[in-house]
C-alpha cells in the first residue's frame, strides 16, 4: 500500500561566485533526495550577480533547481528572503529549510530533522562539524538561563534533541506554522545577523527552537572576520563598520534594541571596542568570535 503521507520542503539556497561550493552543495543534497521516498523536494537558489557561471554549472547538472537572478546586492539575507517568497508564491509547503551553499549535508539529514519537528514542534537546528578534523562548528547555541543572548555555548548533537536559543543559518528546518506566525527573514537586515534574529523572534513568540539529535552537515568554520581582526588595519577597520560583509553596526543595533532594550548600549559599546583594540578582545577569547 503506497504510503500518502508526504512532507513537502521548499529547500532555500543564496550564492555568489562560488560556483564549486554551491554544486558540491546540491550534490550532497542529492543524498536526501533519494534517501525517503515519504519526502517532497522542490530547490530554490538564488543567484545573486554571480559572474563565475554558477547558473549555467546548476542547470546543467540539476535542472530540477529553480534558479532566481539577483542582481549582487542581495547578500545572504536578501537572497534568503526572495529565495523564501518564491517558494511561498508557487506553493504550500509543510517546511522550509535553509541551507547554506558552503555546507555538505549527511544523507538523511532532512529526514531526521522532520521526525525531530514531529516531536518537538518548533523549529530544528541542524550542526555542523569541520570536514576534517570533525569539531563542531556551526549550529544552535544555548544560555545556562535559557533566554536570549548572544553568548551561548555550542549546543554538540548527544543523540537526542537539545533545546537552544542562538541559530547559525546554515541548516534550519522551518515548519510551515512558523511562518504563519511570524513570517520570513526580516528585511531590517542585509546579510548577517538575520539568522540570529529569527530564532530570537521564534522564542519571542514561544516558539521552542531544537538542535536535531545528530551532526547533519560538514562545514568549515570562517575565519576571524577582518572588521574585528588584529591583522586588519585601523581604518579598513572602521570602514567595515557600517558594510554588508563587515558587522554593519546601523543593523547590528536594530537588533540589540530589538531583542535587549536598554541593553543594546552595552553590546554595543562591546563592538566599538571590538573594532578599536581587537588584540585585547582575541587575547581574552582564545583567538575565538
Amino acid at each position: 500500500m503506497m504510503n500518502t503521507n508526504i512532507s513537502s520542503v521548499a529547500v532555500l539556497l543564496t550564492c555568489h561566485n562560488r560556483r564549486e561550493n554551491s554544486l558540491e552543495c546540491l550534490r550532497s543534497f542529492g543524498g536526501n533526495s533519494e534517501f525517503d521516498e515519504r519526502i517532497k523536494f522542490d530547490v530554490f537558489l538564488v543567484d545573486d550577480g554571480s559572474t563565475d557561471g554558477t547558473s549555467a554549472a546548476v542547470l546543467k547538472d540539476f535542472q530540477q533547481v529553480q534558479i532566481i537572478n539577483g542582481d549582487g546586492s542581495l547578500y545572504w539575507c536578501g537572497g534568503m528572503r526572495l529565495a523564501w517568497e518564491t517558494a511561498i508564491q508557487k506553493a504550500e509547503y509543510d517546511y522550509f529549510l535553509w541551507l547554506n551553499d558552503d555546507t555538505l549535508l549527511k544523507p538523511g539529514a532532512i529526514s531526521e530533522m522532520i521526525t525531530a519537528a514531529e516531536t518537538n514542534p518548533g523549529i530544528i537546528v541542524g550542526s555542523c562539524h569541520d570536514p576534517k578534523s570533525g569539531v563542531w562548528t556551526y549550529g544552535g547555541r544555548a544560555t545556562p538561563t535559557g533566554h536570549k543572548s548572544l553568548s551561548g555555548t555550542p549546543v554538540v548533537p548527544s543523540g537526542q534533541a537539545q533545546p537552544c536559543q542562538q541559530i547559525n543559518g546554515n541548516i534550519v528546518l522551518i515548519p510551515s506554522f512558523v511562518v504563519e506566525k511570524i513570517g520570513i527573514l526580516s528585511d531590517c537586515f542585509t546579510h548577517a545577523i538575520g539568522d540570529f534574529d529569527y530564532g530570537f523572534r521564534a522564542l519571542n513568540a514561544g516558539i521552542p527552537i531544537h538542535v536535531a539529535p545528530h551532526y547533519q552537515g560538514a562545514c568549515s568554520a570562517n575565519p576571524l572576520p577582518a572588521w574585528c581582526n588584529p591583522a586588519t588595519s585601523f581604518m579598513k577597520r572602521v570602514a567595515l563598520l557600517n558594510s554588508p560583509k563587515g558587522i554593519h553596526f546601523s543593523e547590528f543595533m536594530v537588533f540589540c534594541r530589538r531583542h535587549f532594550g536598554f541593553g543594546a548600549i552595552t553590546v554595543g559599546v562591546k563592538v566599538l571596542l571590538r573594532i578599536l583594540l581587537p588584540s585585547l578582545w582575541v587575547r581574552r577569547n582564545g583567538g575565538k568570535q
